[in-house]
């Protein structure tokens, strides 16, 4: 299933919104604070758009992990900056699409900041933007 819409708002919880991206290119500033799933890969360039709108929590695609961790190393960045992120398996969720990484992903990897909020490796997607929205 491909989102008709560039972001989607499935959960507010106080102050906080849960947002499918496609893409991690499509938040903007009124997304400040948001936890944002994205279809994205965990990359650094991925991570540092997340940085500059300053989310909460994101989680992204591992897209296979790559030469050097490059799928994940945006998941160091993002915990330099204060945000938890975490990766979902790219055999379990479609590269491109926020919906199915939320629906279907499983966590692969994460950083100290997502850790600390219970994410673990295993657990679905929709399950760690629960622990996430906790803190």
């Amino acid at each position: 299933m491909i989102m008709k819409k560039r972001l989607k708002v499935i959960q507010k919880v106080a102050n906080v919104q849960v947002v499918l991206a496609d893409s991690i290119s499509f938040i903007n500033k009124s997304n400040r604070g948001d936890i944002i799933v994205s279809g994205s890969h965990g990359g650094r360039p991925a991570a540092r758009y997340a940085i500059k709108f300053q989310s909460k929590g994101v989680i992204f695609n591992d897209a296979g992990k790559g030469k050097d961790l490059a799928g994940i190393s945006g998941l160091a960045l993002l915990d330099k900056a204060g945000i938890m992120g975490a990766t979902v398996y790219c055999k379990t969720a479609r590269i491109g699409e926020g919906l199915d990484t939320y629906r279907s992903g499983i966590i692969s990897a994460m950083n100290k900041a997502a850790m600390k909020a219970g994410v673990k490796k295993g657990m679905l997607a929709k399950e760690a933007v629960t622990l996430m929205l906790k803190c």
